[in-house]
């Protein structure tokens, strides 16, 4: 049997779904964390003998929610050309949202920010690959 795997790490659970390409038919199971690569435990999508898989697709809210809580290491985003900013423009007609007074501090700082010419097609090709003079890696 052939699947289609999504996978979310998180810290309080590990989201897991299965997608049987032939049938069409769903697994989804929400099982504990794992601090290091586990052994496939059997009640998951996963536990059927030998499957195929076509498509793995791998999601951490750990480290989503370690740059929003900022916490970790000082870290980088790459994104498109023209959108090195946007991260730190939402909202800014705001800054007293809900009662709450505080400075702004970008989650990520503007000389971490690098751009990036281009698009990717659901076939992953790209026609433009050019980069920023700012993006100088």
């Amino acid at each position: 049997m052939s699947y289609r795997v999504g996978v979310d790490v998180d810290g309080t659970f590990t989201d897991l779904v299965a997608f049987q390409n032939r049938s069409g038919a769903f697994r989804i199971a929400k099982v504990p964390p794992f601090p290091v690569i586990p052994p496939v435990p059997s009640h998951t999508p996963f536990s059927s003998a030998s499957p195929t898989l076509s498509r793995v697709i791998h999601n951490s809210t750990v480290a989503t929610n370690a740059v929003i809580e900022r916490k970790g290491t000082r870290c980088g985003l790459i994104t498109n050309l023209g959108f090195r900013d946007v991260i730190e423009m939402g909202r800014r007609d705001r800054p007293s949202a809900y009662g709450f007074a505080s400075a702004f501090v970008p989650l990520v700082l503007r000389r971490d920010r690098y751009e990036v010419g281009g698009r990717v097609s659901a076939h992953l090709s790209s026609a433009d690959t050019r980069v920023s003079s700012a993006a100088a890696l």
